[in-house]
C-alpha cells in the first residue's frame, strides 16, 4: 500500500473512498485484515483487494497492537479516517505531511539518516 491509501495528503482531503477508514480494517484472531478498493492500479472500483496484516507476539513492533492501541483511544465511525487522532473533540485524519513529520523524528531518536528513508520504505518491498 502507499502512504495514499493510509493518509490523506490533508485534513480537508480525506476521502473515505480512497484512504483506509475504520470500516476497513478488521480484528481478527490472527491480526488485521485489510479492505483496500482503491489504489494506484485499482481506481475505479472495479475489485477488492483483502491485505492480511499478522500480528507479532510480544514484539514492540507489532503493528496490529499499535493499531488497535490507537483504536482504543482514538474511537471513530466505520467511515472516519482507520489512522486518525482527536482535535477539538473531532476525530480527524493524520495528514501525510504529520506522518513524515514524525517518522522523521523517530528517525533522528534513533541516529539514523533522515534522508535515507521515506514513507515510501513501508511499501511491501520495504526500504528502496
Amino acid at each position: 500500500m502507499r502512504a495514499s491509501n493510509i493518509v490523506a495528503p490533508s485534513r480537508s482531503k480525506f476521502d473515505p473512498y480512497k484512504q483506509l477508514t475504520i470500516g476497513d480494517v478488521s480484528h481478527t484472531v490472527d491480526g488485521l485484515l485489510i479492505k483496500a478498493t482503491w489504489s494506484k492500479t485499482i481506481q475505479f472500483w472495479e475489485r477488492e483487494i483483502e491485505i492480511p496484516l499478522a500480528k507479532l507476539t510480544n514484539s514492540p513492533l507489532c503493528p496490529v497492537a499499535a493499531y488497535l492501541k490507537l483504536r482504543s483511544k482514538v474511537h471513530g465511525l466505520p467511515s472516519d479516517p482507520a489512522i486518525s487522532t482527536v482535535c477539538n473533540g473531532k476525530v480527524v485524519p493524520v495528514t501525510k505531511p504529520t506522518l513524515e513529520a514524525r517518522f522523521k523524528q523517530l528517525l533522528s531518536a534513533l541516529s539514523l539518516p533522515t534522508s535515507k528513508y521515506s514513507l515510501h520504505s513501508f511499501r511491501r518491498g520495504g526500504c528502496t
